[in-house]
């Protein structure tokens, strides 16, 4: 279809350990993200996916946060030539995934957004 193709993984893994031999508050989960997009002329499809494990160990006085995985997806089509003004259409968390970041001072009380959609223009310099 001469689609340019683009595919993205990370991996984030932070570990930490107070002097006094307890566990950091507030260190995020391992986490794997994927992402592959496909741009057509005009036309930018992408799909990206996280993948955190649990937070087990979340320091003395706070409460452990399970895994979760989400999936984004986005479309956006360039208004003009150079591609520096897109019209786009992202859907976080399709999925409905209950995520409760264990970096948030607010996890145990209110958790991320569940499936949501934006709507808007991006203009790049």
């Amino acid at each position: 279809w001469g689609a340019d193709w683009t595919l993205g993984a990370s991996l984030d893994w932070v570990s930490g350990s107070l002097d006094s031999g307890g566990d950091v508050p507030f260190l995020p989960p391992v986490t794997l993200h994927l992402e592959a997009s496909a741009e057509w002329q005009r036309l930018r499809l992408g799909v990206r996916t996280n993948l955190a494990g649990e937070q087990s160990n979340p320091g003395e006085g706070y409460l452990a946060t399970d895994g979760y995985a989400t999936v984004d997806l986005s479309a956006s089509w360039a208004l003009n030539a150079d591609g520096k003004s897109r019209l786009f259409l992202d859907a976080r968390n399709v999925t409905d995934e209950e995520v409760r970041l264990s970096t948030s001072v607010l996890k145990d009380v209110v958790p991320s957004p569940g499936r949501n959609i934006r709507v808007g223009v991006r203009w790049t310099l």
